[in-house]
């Protein structure tokens, strides 16, 4: 677009190159507001994903094999957990739901409060990175 505005610009003009780069200091001000917006999204995309592109990209942003099949071990695991677990719901049933309201709780607690300093941080690291 600046091109052409410069090639349309009278060549009796004095002021076409400075009226270009006025142009073009815009234009890079409104690209900037443009970048900057995209990359809010983009961090905000990837807060809500949950860890979702960790667990199953690597540097590179490419599937890994290697990162999925760690994330699989790892659920394969909390189901033998929560098998075990249900057995032993069988066989007493009362302290049973009683650990499992305060595992619950506690988990809980743990996660807003990693939740709160997450954001935190992001924000803390947002505001530098303006600066």
């Amino acid at each position: 677009m600046l091109k052409l505005l410069i090639n349309y610009l009278d060549d009796n003009e004095k002021d076409a190159e400075a009226v270009a780069d006025d142009m073009l200091k815009r234009y890079n001000k409104i690209l900037q507001k443009q970048l900057d917006k995209i990359n809010e999204r983009l961090e905000a995309m990837h807060f809500a994903s949950e860890d979702i592109v960790e667990d199953f990209i690597d540097k590179n942003g490419k599937f890994s094999v290697q990162k999925f099949a760690a994330r699989k071990r790892a659920i394969e695991k909390e189901n033998l957990y929560t098998s075990s677990s249900l057995a032993g719901s069988k066989k007493r049933p009362k302290s049973w739901f009683k650990d499992q309201i305060s595992a619950i709780r506690n988990d809980y607690q743990q996660a807003m409060m990693g939740n709160m300093f997450t954001n935190m941080f992001k924000i803390l690291y947002h505001i530098l990175e303006r600066s």
